[in-house]
């Protein structure tokens, strides 16, 4: 009898999987033609740069549902089903989406949605849970867990932090937040200080408003979310800043001179990715006000201050990720991610430094 290898079995085990994922949406669609509730499965593999088109599409369903309830709620149409999310066949989860999920899950309470539910999540993978807890989600959805989990033994997140612009309790929260971490790793105070203020930079820009344009999805006031986590693996430190603003791209302006300049030294700007890496180069946004019109290069700064690590945006359908000598990466996705996610890694021994 011939014997089959690790490999062999783990793809069987993958096919089978999605056969059953398949099923399990396809009954979904029924349900929810029926009116009935409606049970959303996510990929196998919830990540941005390796899975972007189905991880973006689950988000747009998660948001399709809660809010198409939402209304039927608010008219009176129809009485309200429940929905849920069911994780159990998810297997890997990148820390961007954790955090979009997060902000999604915060979106949904604040919005009073269709009442949701988290599928059997005492079946979901350990790690998965444990990433999802440290963020706050199962407070969210109101579920004590029996058992706290560790998302893994080098990961570390820290709860989801969130206020709306204005908020400037919240906004000085943050910044404790941010300077308090500097502490814990006895790091340089100018490339904290850069950091700082880079993420103020982010609060500020998040939502800026355009001439005619309405958003597919509700906002929950001007609302910001933020985390931080310490990465073992690559003994490094990531911060988050998420907004549900309409994107970067849709800010660049194309109707004055500068737009012009913009063209002239990036001839293709059709996609979002270009559009991002023109406003990075360029180091002006739609605002127009002399300090706040560099604010993409103030973002850049932390890493180029630290001379190492990273900052990605992910912003409209683009994706652009930056060393400090410049654009490393631009992927493009087949949809518009829900807002501005930006990333910054930086290795820990970078941080630290006698000279402070």
């Amino acid at each position: 009898m011939k014997r089959v290898g690790r490999a062999e079995l783990r793809k069987q085990a993958d096919r089978r999987l999605r056969v059953w994922q398949k099923r399990l949406r396809r009954r979904s669609q029924a349900r929810r033609q029926n009116g009935q509730n409606v049970v959303l499965v996510p990929p196998s593999n919830m990540s941005f740069s390796s899975n972007g088109a189905e991880t973006i599409q689950f988000f747009q369903r998660f948001k399709d549902q809660v809010f198409r309830q939402k209304k039927q709620k608010d008219q009176a149409r129809a009485s309200l089903n429940w929905f849920s999310v069911d994780f159990r066949g998810v297997h890997k989860m990148s820390v961007p989406v954790a955090v979009v999920l997060a902000a999604e899950m915060h979106r949904w309470r604040l919005n009073s949605g269709a009442p949701l539910r988290a599928d059997k999540p005492s079946r979901w993978q350990p790690h998965i849970r444990g990433m999802l807890d440290n963020l706050g989600v199962f407070s969210l959805l109101d579920i004590q867990l029996r058992e706290h989990y560790a998302p893994q033994s080098e990961l570390t997140l820290l709860t989801l932090k969130s206020g709306e612009k204005r908020d400037g309790a919240a906004v000085a929260e943050l910044q404790t937040w941010i300077r308090s971490m500097g502490y814990a790793f006895e790091a340089k105070k100018s490339l904290f200080g850069a950091l700082d203020e880079a993420m103020m930079n982010c609060l500020d820009h998040g939502y800026i408003n355009i001439d005619g344009h309405e958003p597919r999805y509700p906002y929950a006031g001007h609302r910001w979310w933020a985390t931080s986590c310490i990465d073992l693996r690559n003994g490094s430190l990531r911060f988050f800043v998420y907004d549900q603003g309409i994107g970067i791209p849709a800010c660049i302006p194309t109707n004055d001179d500068f737009w012009g300049r913009i063209k002239a030294r990036f001839p293709s700007l059709e996609s979002d990715a270009a559009r991002i890496e023109a406003a990075f180069e360029v180091g002006r946004t739609r605002t127009g006000q002399g300090e706040r019109g560099k604010g993409l290069n103030k973002m850049w700064e932390a890493i180029k201050l630290a001379n190492a690590g990273y900052i990605r945006v992910l912003s409209g359908k683009g994706d652009v990720t930056l060393t400090p000598t410049g654009v490393l990466k631009k992927i493009e996705h087949s949809a518009h991610i829900g807002g501005t996610l930006v990333e910054w890694s930086i290795p820990v021994e970078a941080l630290q430094s006698n000279d402070s």
